[in-house]
């Protein structure tokens, strides 16, 4: 398949089969994205990721076998390009907090916004970090805007926020 070449390549890692097609068709839907791989597992997503040229890596946390936190973290080492954008229902600050040690770039609750997700890709390949708002709230501004400015997010480098405490975590 032969995309322009200010297009965006995503691929999505979902269990999900359903989940999967729904985030395909609205993101194919906005200018510049295409969804060109998705995958039910880590070995999946690791497979395309050696034979194909990925901008984008939407990931959910819940998987079979390997979790997307543990795959977050070994695309990020592997692929320092990549961008990851953690995908989930799970809303905890522990699980936001590992995901961007983990090298991810955003993390987005699953909602019924589907124009978020859209939004979150943009950001991230603008070199910013994102958080849907139910998670954001967690942090204050300020750590978010120093994250963001120091654009060093990675499995080496992790934002300073990313290791606060927090009560009861």
């Amino acid at each position: 398949m032969r995309l322009a070449r200010n297009t965006t390549r995503i691929l999505i890692v979902d269990d999900d089969a359903g989940i999967r097609r729904l985030v395909a068709i609205s993101l194919n839907r906005e200018s510049g994205l295409k969804v060109c791989a998705a995958a039910e597992s880590a070995g999946q997503a690791l497979s395309i990721l050696r034979n194909e040229t990925i901008d984008v890596a939407i990931v959910d946390i819940s998987l079979n076998g390997t979790n997307g936190l543990d795959l977050c973290e070994r695309m990020s080492s592997r692929w320092p390009k990549l961008r990851v954008l953690m995908f989930s229902s799970h809303d905890k600050v522990a699980y936001v907090k590992r995901a961007f040690r983990g090298g991810a770039r955003g993390y987005v609750v699953k909602s019924l916004d589907a124009s978020e997700l859209a939004r979150a890709i943009y950001q991230v390949l603008a070199g910013k970090v994102y958080m849907s708002q139910r998670v954001s709230g967690s942090f204050s501004r300020d750590e978010i805007d120093k994250a963001q400015a120091k654009d060093d997010i990675g499995p080496e480098r992790q934002p300073w926020w990313c290791t606060r405490k927090t009560p009861g975590h």
